[in-house]
């Protein structure tokens, strides 16, 4: 559904056939620089957002950079939920899109709409394309 708003632009409701679910660098040494909640309450809500796509049988990619440097890999909880989720490990793009088997991946879904989250969604949904 549609709908229109005050300011002249309008909001569509997520549609559960018709999106995807990204885990993007939910890693483990990122974690350091969330100072928004404690350290349990955060390590709760990765899990949750990436439990969505579990429970709503939404097509899930997950996505790592430079996981074995300080970075640090994704919670072990995270890929148990996914494994037969397409896992792309980036090479240090610090913008997911950037990468072509991420684009590639997040394509091959068909889906239009995308849940996402990450630890510095500054950066890496900045330049979402439309």
């Amino acid at each position: 559904m549609i709908f229109p708003t005050a300011q002249g632009y309008t909001v569509e409701r997520i549609n559960k056939d018709d999106v995807m679910l990204l885990v993007v660098d939910h890693q483990i040494g990122l974690f350091q620089l969330v100072h928004d909640f404690g350290p349990d309450e955060f390590r709760n809500n990765t899990h949750a957002h990436a439990a969505i796509g579990k429970v709503f049988n939404l097509p899930t990619i997950l996505t790592t950079s430079a996981e074995t440097g300080p970075n640090g890999p994704l919670p072990k909880e995270i890929i148990a939920m996914h494994p037969n989720a397409p896992w792309i490990k980036r090479n240090g793009e610090v913008d997911a899109w950037d990468n072509a088997e991420f684009r590639k991946a997040v394509k091959a879904t068909g889906k239009k709409q995308v849940i996402l989250a990450g630890i510095i969604t500054d950066v890496r949904s900045l330049f979402l394309p439309p």
